[in-house]
């Protein structure tokens, strides 16, 4: 059997009946017709030719032969003309008209035709115009005229009194023949598409049982072998289609019930737990997975792993480490979502390859944040409880001594004997005022600082932090958007002061963007920089007290912005990726705003 036999199915049996049974229909459609317009056409020739025949009786072949181009304004022209209508009319032809050897019209019915106009379409009917002029009647086809309607002619010889034929009398086919001609062939061609429909639904039915059935059955076995169990092949006939269609049923549904088993057992565990083959399609996820994944379609069997995990770049990294790795297990514990730092979770994520499955692989996750979270704040609050105790003493000590030394040091300004003098005496009052702040931020930092709550406009405590900062000329500050909100004016100045100087010290010469939102009773600044950016493991400790990065930072300015947020029942949120900048985000509820009832107080 040649191959393209072998490869043939009941769909190319269908799609060849159906072709087939088309042509067959339309070419006997088309003989039908053909043959029908013929006699049609054969029937109206002998007709036209006895109408065009009698009228050659009501014309004066001597007078009209002598008809030639401009005599259409002669009376006896228009006599003619006139008359040949009226019998043209009465016989219920179109047209008549007379030519000469020369086909030249010598007169027209259509008055629009004037006399010595030859007719250059029934040239090609040379045959007809010759068997009329040797004196036997004749007739054309179906032709199309100058402006493209169909047309049907006749022609009979005009006679002199002695016999001698001098001209043709012709007469052209009424429109209602062609119209009966349009009818037949429209209603031909819907008997055909009818005729047509019916083979092909007829034949669709026959062969779309078993295709159907046949196809359902394959569909079914091969999403059981890509492990979607869901649908059954549901056979009722006993043929033995029907007989496999049910044994597939019985062998699905003990599939399913294993599954059913192995699914409730995975999801009473609190682990993330998906399996991969070796192309990275996930094969089994249980449901802590689907939730911590965020997946909204449900059922992850059969999606890509790659691209499930494609918005956290740590868990992808570490996913196709195993995939295209050598090792048999791995472990790590993995950000997600920005991790702590940026109001994210923590994971600790596990691998291992499956015995019997080449490149597949076992992956589990399981969620730590609260731990982390948890170890964090007690060491935070172990390190606050110690500087608490020792804070209040030591805020007093160092307070009255820097006032006093601030007093003598201004006092020496106007002693000192050169400039010289006065620039040591300006140094030692800005490092006075340096001193100060960093006391100030100590005080906020140990929760020393009360809480003075009121309206505040967020563009004025944004202003009042840029104020004392050295902009360098390169730099460019833009603040976008304004707003109310409740809070500690003098703090918020403070905490947005050191994300702005942070910003600025990143990025000497670039861009900060600030920007100002109040929404849904929550205050949000924002600070962007173009700086280098940090990696995850510095943005992870940027937030802890006495962490810096820079050669003179006490570690404490992201710290006082993040008390300050605490404080007002907020967070601080920090997002960074190398070579992309940081954005800082102080947020906290904005509470019923005051302002449109008292001024902002400062």
């Amino acid at each position: 059997m040649p191959a393209f036999l072998r490869r043939v199915t009941l769909r190319h049996l269908l799609v060849f009946v159906v072709v087939l049974t088309a042509v067959s229909q339309a070419a006997v459609g088309a003989a039908l017709y053909g043959r029908l317009q013929h006699r049609l056409e054969d029937d109206l020739a002998r007709r036209l030719e006895r109408v065009a025949a009698l009228l050659t009786y009501s014309v004066d072949a001597p007078l009209v032969a002598q008809f030639q181009a401009g005599d259409e304004t002669l009376p006896a022209y228009e006599l003619v003309r006139r008359r040949l209508s009226a019998q043209a009319e009465a016989a219920g032809v179109t047209r008549a008209y007379v030519l000469d050897a020369e086909d030249r019209t010598l007169v027209d019915t259509e008055t629009a035709q004037p006399p010595g106009r030859v007719r250059h379409v029934l040239l090609a009917y040379r045959r007809e115009l010759t068997l009329a002029r040797g004196g036997t009647a004749a007739s054309t086809r179906l032709y199309a005229d100058e402006g493209g309607a169909l047309r049907l002619s006749a022609f009979a010889p005009l006679r002199t009194r002695d016999g001698r034929v001098v001209a043709l009398m012709a007469v052209d086919a009424p429109p209602a023949f062609f119209a009966v001609l349009e009818t037949v062939r429209r209603e031909m061609l819907l008997l055909g598409v009818a005729a047509l429909g019916l083979i092909a639904l007829g034949g669709a039915l026959v062969v779309r049982q078993v295709d159907a059935r046949l196809g359902r059955l394959r569909d079914v076995a091969t999403r059981a072998a890509r492990g979607d169990l869901g649908a059954a092949a549901e056979p009722h006939a006993t043929d033995p289609i029907g007989a496999l269609g049910r044994d597939l049923d019985r062998l699905i549904a003990s599939i399913i019930a294993s599954r059913d088993h192995q699914e409730a057992v995975l999801g009473s565990v609190d682990v993330a737990l998906v399996t991969c083959d070796a192309a990275g399609r996930v094969t089994l996820a249980n449901p802590r997975s689907i939730a911590l994944l965020g997946a909204s379609g449900g059922d992850l069997r059969g999606k890509d792993l790659d691209g499930l995990l494609a918005p956290e770049p740590a868990l992808r990294e570490f996913a196709r480490a195993m995939r295209h790795g050598s090792g048999a297990t791995a472990a790590a514990e993995l950000p997600i979502a920005g991790g702590l730092a940026g109001g994210g979770r923590v994971l600790a994520a596990t691998a291992s390859r499956l015995h019997g499955e080449a490149g597949g692989f076992v992956l589990s996750w399981l969620d730590v944040t609260e731990m982390r979270r948890a170890e964090l704040r007690a060491r935070e609050n172990e390190r606050l409880a110690a500087l608490g105790g020792m804070a209040g003493g030591l805020l007093h000590e160092l307070g009255n001594p820097l006032a006093a030394l601030a007093m003598y040091l201004d006092l020496l300004r106007s002693l000192a004997p050169s400039a010289e003098g006065q620039e040591l005496v300006a140094r030692a009052l800005r490092e006075d005022a340096r001193l100060r702040e960093f006391l100030e931020d100590f005080r906020i930092f140990a929760g020393l600082a009360p809480l003075r709550v009121e309206t505040v406009d967020l563009a004025v405590v944004l202003a009042d932090a840029a104020e004392p900062l050295a902009f360098s000329p390169d730099a460019t500050r833009t603040t976008r958007g304004s707003g109310h909100a409740r809070g500690d004016a003098r703090l918020l100045v403070h905490a947005a002061r050191n994300l702005l100087r942070n910003a600025l010290e990143a990025c000497p010469g670039g861009a900060i963007a600030v920007e100002i939102d109040v929404e849904s009773g929550e205050a949000r600044v924002t600070v962007t920089d173009a700086g280098p950016g940090l990696s995850a493991d510095a943005l992870e400790r940027i937030l802890e007290p006495f962490h810096t990065t820079k050669p003179h930072g006490t570690g404490l300015g992201l710290m006082i912005a993040r008390r300050v947020a605490e404080l007002h029942g907020g967070r601080l949120e920090a997002a960074s990726r190398p070579g992309e900048g940081a954005r800082f985000t102080l947020r906290w509820p904005a509470g019923p705003s005051e302002h449109d009832r008292a001024p902002a107080r400062r």
